[in-house]
């Protein structure tokens, strides 16, 4: 019966590395486009604050705030912590930003 335990810490343990591993990719390629990212914020008009060593990203335009979580893949607009959204990309937080903007000019 020990046995049984000792896999099942075995499996949680390879769970949580992997989980691990999956982050630190993600923060990895995600720092390596902040200096596109930033860019592109710089063209449209909007502001990009980076904290908390990357793990934050704030993106302000004049309809809406747009608070990133790389490392989670967390995306939260105007604080409506009840919405999360999953942005795990850059091009996913592109692509929610220019949707909310399609909503807010209909």
């Amino acid at each position: 019966m020990g046995t049984g335990m000792s896999e099942l810490g075995d499996v949680f343990n390879a769970m949580k590395k992997d989980k691990q591993e999956r982050r630190a990719k993600r923060m990895k390629r995600v720092h390596s486009c902040l200096e596109d990212f930033d860019g592109k914020c710089t063209k449209r008009g909007f502001r990009l604050v980076v904290k908390n060593h990357g793990h934050h990203w704030i993106v302000k335009t004049t309809e809406a705030t747009f608070e990133w979580f790389p490392s989670s893949g967390k995306l939260v607009i105007n604080q409506q912590w009840e919405k999360v959204r999953r942005a795990y990309s850059t091009d996913d937080v592109w692509r929610i930003i220019e949707h909310f903007k399609k909503g807010e000019a209909s």
